[in-house]
């Protein structure tokens, strides 16, 4: 359900709300802390929204700036791209090399995700 959607059933809600009151009661008091109510909940509604989108960005940002280490890291690149494209070659030779300590780095680095 859209914000907007859920906006517009809240108004209509809180309308009869304040409809049934203003018919039923006379007391201004009660009209005004129900009015108050309902911006308090229009209030929350928003303040929800917000953290969400928020959380929403931080993730992207994380993932990003995790994706960019991986590019800026020329190691991690030329043994990702061994893997990729089929010339890893796994041998006793492996075993102390660089691509040992690349690929370790590697899988180290997206771990993180």
């Amino acid at each position: 359900m859209e914000m907007s959607e859920i906006l517009v059933t809240l108004s209509k809600f809180f309308s009869k709300i304040v409809q049934f009151l203003s018919d039923n009661l006379s007391d201004i008091g009660v009209i005004f802390t129900t009015i108050g109510a309902i911006f308090t909940a229009i209030g929350v509604i928003f303040t929800y929204y917000q953290i969400k989108k928020a959380n929403i960005q931080k993730k992207i940002e994380y993932m990003m700036s995790i994706y960019n280490d991986f590019l800026k890291d020329k190691n991690m690149r030329e043994i990702y791209y061994k893997i990729e494209y089929s010339t890893f070659v796994y041998d006793e030779n492996f075993h102390t090399s660089e691509d040992e300590k690349n690929l370790d780095k590697l899988i180290e680095h997206f771990a993180n995700i």
